[in-house]
């Protein structure tokens, strides 16, 4: 009888147990590392306020905050509704050291990068819409970051209008100019 009870009452102690050993473990590991770096995109030469400007022009700032010593990637891609264009950074570096570690507003590092755009044409009012992702490698928890925002910038492979008129015609469309003019002589 007595082997029974103990056995019950190890039985209900493990059912009860695992899963709150489970939780206890999972909130240690989740806690763990975080990391809380943020990236901000600003006009050139903007304040070093952790503030967003979600449209830029062609050229613009990079900024990182409160991430950790480490380096950092940098990648362009676009998004719908202007996903067809290629991006081609003309200016800005690939990778971006963060220095040493920084906390919440204070900013690690900042970069200009300037972008041009083919393939397709910019949004009316918006121009082209951008994902910028950045990889902090040796970060402590989720090491990437990135923002989505809009450059506004005119399409760098569009054709340039010609003038519909051939040079020395006056715009006419009544025939020959130098020919009979119909008077008779």
């Amino acid at each position: 009888m007595r082997a029974r009870l103990v056995s019950a009452v190890a039985a209900v102690a493990t059912a009860t147990l695992v899963p709150v050993l489970g939780l206890v473990g999972a909130q240690a590991a989740y806690a763990g590392g975080g990391n809380s770096g943020h990236l901000e995109v600003s006009e050139v030469g903007g304040p070093a306020d952790s503030s967003n400007d979600p449209h830029v022009g062609c050229s613009f700032d990079l900024q990182w905050y409160g991430y950790q010593r480490s380096d950092a990637t940098v990648r362009f891609e676009s998004q719908a509704p202007t996903a067809g264009a290629v991006i081609t950074k003309t200016q800005g570096p690939d990778k971006v050291s963060l220095g040493s570690a920084a906390s919440g507003s204070v900013m690690n590092a900042a970069r200009t990068y300037t972008l041009k755009f083919t393939g397709a044409d910019p949004q009316a009012n918006q121009g082209y819409h951008v994902k910028v992702s950045t990889d902090a490698a040796g970060a402590k928890g989720a090491s990437g970051k990135y923002k989505v925002f809009w450059v506004e910038c005119d399409r760098a492979d569009a054709p340039t209008p010609t003038d519909p008129t051939e040079p020395g015609d006056n715009g006419d469309d009544h025939g020959d100019d130098h020919g009979d003019n119909g008077g008779g002589d």
